[in-house]
């Protein structure tokens, strides 16, 4: 026999299997890797052999043989077979899990590659056991009907006269009863006959002896026994002249048939139910004869090819199974033939059209397989159709879903990323240039806050359908997210996608987007970065990205800045992410910790307690960090809110835990960002935390800096009255550095002046300086306000001080930052 090549199925053909064969309980089917386990298990395997796929699959199939068969090595003998010739069938008694057996037939396929390599087998087995026992009753029946007769059946003599009912002591004794049991005039059929069949006994009865002599008596129906049990008979019965009666009686005989009967129903109804089940399976179904026409289609069938059964039996098959590729619209080979031809199962590589008549289409998988009865040519084949139209168009509809920006229909980060990774490897292999441009809008925040989130999704949508109109086919816009969108310029040189950016850059400034009667202009900050100069990997791209739109930013926003090489501003921009992320991990493993500075007062200044609250980021065994080094970064990354709620809360607790330092107190000066002095929420927070502490709020001053007041006068105004409100007082740090300090001192209601240190440092070296310092502290005190000279680091400076009535003084010699509880 020639060899056939079986090709197994791919993945996706693999799961067609699976599905196809996983309802179907009237036949096993599993499949074998090449050293004979078990790997898939359906559920007509589940039922015939009674082991659970979870028990079968890993397990070698000899599990499946008698011990006997086992011990001659027969599972093996069988592989060997099939490998050999690539199909092996045989009828053998089988062992299921509970130990019985049951007469098999089965048929082993190899399943091979390409390439002839062996990938497995194939096994499907079919319970013949209610056909062989059937066949062994009716040739017992037919070669020992002597026999047969004599030990399941029994006569009887009915008079239609009188009624009578005479049984033979044969048939007696097969329903159970004594010779005499039933009496000499036994009448009633209905002690004999099960209530079912009684009235179609009766029926015949009244028939035949209506046409006697001539009408024979022949039906099946079940005779019950003395013990209750009722089995089927075969009950024939013919006219005989009786000498005795002097007339026509009906003479007959019961054959006992239960077990055949039985058999024959249990065959009808698995029949029925196969019928049942290949009609109720939501895929199609087809048969063919061995020439390759139609023979058989189920509901589902017909349904996918627009045929219905009696019209397309006896056409062929590649008449109705009209396939293309999807892709091109190519026609297929026709799938039947060339199954048969090469005696193996064939699955469709890839999803095909299927084109049913009457113009519908239909996305379909299919798959071939030939009927090869054992030693017997190929007798046809089988078909199966899975109609995955609509799995198919929501997987598409699924992978556009996961690459693709529900917002604006643009890539997503994810494909983008993808994407980038691609462009990156061309631009090295192939030399090719290419660019990322990194966009994040300008004032993109008060179209939300003003109008709303929907209002700013319309925007969203509105301008990348505007920046789309400058991209290329064979470019990629995608929105990363928020209103950070990306452009990946392929096959340019720099200048070429520096054009680009100014097209976006141009179309940002026409756009005008309008709300109501309320319009809006937005701009765009972007950075730019030629692959080939600076990339290494997408993530990393992405990140110099980044940092250019930052620079761009920085520099004026609205602007486009190109990063060739990491440059200052490149290192600068790696610092301030290197410092925002030690903060954040600094907040969750507890690592910033709270200074304080003593202040000393001079002359007749008043005594007790005073100190400033600094700030210091905890380095292991190491100094701590001084501020100057992170805070720059938190600002920049809008983490100081974060920073000025710590501080603020961690100084109220430790002072609340201790009361005896509270009563020695006499000012404790926490710091105070520009941006909390802006915060609306802060503010509510503070004045919250203040009222409800255990500290009395006139022991506690709030020092702000010079250029974060009067960058928002009107808000800075508000945040000192509702803090002063409660008892607290408020210091103005660097004062003197602004153009204008004497007269924002004016409007700001604070009660401290803290002289910046570059007038002190050098006060008595410079007659500038010093005046500068006499005069603020006159000023100062004219307006009411006590005055703190910062970084007075000598005895000398320190007299001067006193001598021209300044009233507190901070400084290194005086005392140096220590934690706060120590």
């Amino acid at each position: 026999m020639a060899q056939p090549v079986i090709t197994p199925p791919p993945h996706e053909a693999a799961e067609l299997f699976r599905l196809m064969a996983e309802e179907i309980r009237e036949c096993a089917i599993f499949l074998l890797d090449t050293r004979g386990r078990i790997t898939v298990w359906n559920r007509g395997a589940e039922v015939m052999k009674g082991y659970t796929a979870q028990e079968a699959i890993g397990h070698h199939f000899r599990m499946l043989y008698t011990e006997e068969d086992r011990a001659r090595r027969w599972p093996e003998h069988n592989l060997r077979a099939a490998h050999r010739d690539g199909y092996y069938s045989e009828e053998r008694w089988r062992r299921k899990k509970d130990g019985t057996l049951f007469w098999a037939h089965i048929a082993l396929t190899a399943l091979r590659g390409e390439h002839g390599a062996l990938r497995g087998y194939s096994k499907v087995t079919l319970d013949l056991t209610p056909h062989k026992e059937l066949e062994r009753c009716l040739d017992e029946r037919a070669e020992n009907q002597r026999i047969l007769a004599a030990a399941q059946a029994g006569t009887w003599e009915w008079d239609p006269v009188d009624g009578l009912l005479r049984l033979s002591p044969a048939l007696l004794e097969l329903l159970g009863y004594e010779e005499n049991e039933l009496g000499p005039h036994f009448r009633d059929w209905a002690a004999l006959v099960a209530r079912e069949d009684l009235p179609e006994l009766r029926a015949r009865l009244r028939r035949v002896a209506e046409q006697a002599p001539y009408a024979p008596l022949a039906l099946h129906a079940r005779l019950c026994r003395k013990d209750g049990r009722c089995h089927w008979h075969d009950i024939r019965a013919s006219w005989c002249h009786s000498s005795r009666a002097g007339r026509a009686l009906l003479q007959g005989v019961c054959v006992d048939i239960d077990r055949q009967m039985r058999l024959q129903m249990a065959l009808r109804s698995a029949k029925e139910r196969a019928q049942v089940t290949l009609r109720a399976i939501t895929n199609g179904v087809l048969t063919t004869c061995r020439d390759g026409r139609i023979d058989t289609m189920n509901a589902a069938a017909e349904h996918l090819t627009g045929w219905m059964e009696d019209e397309v039996r006896g056409r062929p098959a590649a008449e109705v199974l009209r396939l293309a590729d999807e892709a091109s619209g190519a026609a297929l080979p026709d799938p039947v033939a060339r199954s048969m031809a090469e005696r193996r199962v064939l699955v469709s590589p890839a999803p095909a059209l299927l084109a049913a008549r009457g113009g519908a289409r239909h996305t379909v998988e299919y798959a071939v397989a030939p009927l090869l009865p054992p030693g017997r040519e190929v007798d046809g084949a089988v078909v199966v159709l899975n109609d995955v139209s609509e799995a198919h168009g929501l997987l598409r509809s699924l992978r556009h879903q996961a690459s693709h920006d529900a917002l604006t229909g643009l890539v997503n980060r994810q494909e983008f990323g993808l994407r980038l990774q691609r462009a990156l490897e061309r631009s090295t292999q192939e030399g090719a240039g290419c660019a990322l441009l990194y966009m994040d809008l300008d004032r993109f925040k008060i179209v939300n806050d003003t109008c709303g989130h929907a209002a700013g999704d319309d925007l969203l949508r509105q301008l990348a359908a505007a920046y789309s109109a400058h991209v290329r086919e064979r470019d990629t816009l995608a929105r990363l997210g928020g209103d950070e969108f990306a452009l990946i310029v392929e096959h340019c040189t720099v200048q070429e996608a520096l054009l680009v950016a100014r097209k976006i850059l141009d179309t940002t400034r026409a756009f005008r987007f309008v709300h109501g009667k309320q319009s809006f202009r937005i701009g765009v900050s972007i950075g730019l970065v030629p692959l080939q100069e600076v990339a290494q990997s997408a993530q990393e791209t992405l990140r110099q990205a980044d940092h250019a739109c930052y620079i761009a930013k920085e520099r004026g926003r609205n602007r486009v800045f190109v990063q060739r090489r990491p440059g200052g501003e490149m290192r600068q921009r790696r610092n301030d992410m290197y410092w925002a992320k030690r903060l954040g991990d600094a907040f969750r493993g507890d690592l910033l910790q709270l200074y304080r500075q003593p202040i000393h007062a001079l002359g007749a200044a008043d005594g007790g307690l005073h100190y400033e609250i600094l700030l210091r980021l905890r380095d292991g065994p190491n100094t701590p960090i001084q501020p100057g080094v992170f805070l720059p970064a938190a600002e920049r990354y809008d983490i100081m809110p974060e920073v000025d709620r710590w501080v603020l809360n961690k100084s109220l607790e430790w002072l609340e835990r201790n009361p005896a330092h509270v009563a020695r107190l006499a000012l404790c000066t926490i710091n105070l960002s520009q941006r909390a002095l802006a915060d609306p929420a802060f503010l509510r927070h503070a004045t919250a935390r203040v009222r409800d502490a255990g500290v009395p709020a006139d022991r506690l001053c709030f020092e702000i800096t010079e250029t974060g007041a009067v960058a928002n006068m009107r808000q800075t105004q508000a945040f000192i009255a509702a803090l002063k409100e409660l008892g607290c007082r408020f210091a103005l740090d660097d004062f003197g550095t602004g153009l204008a300090s004497f007269a924002y001192l004016k409007e700001l209601p604070v009660d401290y002046v803290k002289i910046d240190g570059s007038f002190i440092e050098p006060m008595m070296d410079s007659t500038v300086d010093f005046e500068m310092v006499r005069f603020t502290n006159e000023i100062s005190h004219i307006m009411g306000r006590r005055t703190i000279a910062e970084f007075v680091n000598d005895q000398a400076t320190l007299a001067r001080l006193t001598e021209i009535g300044v009233d507190f003084a901070q400084g290194y010699m005086l005392g140096e930052p220590g934690p706060l509880t120590a």
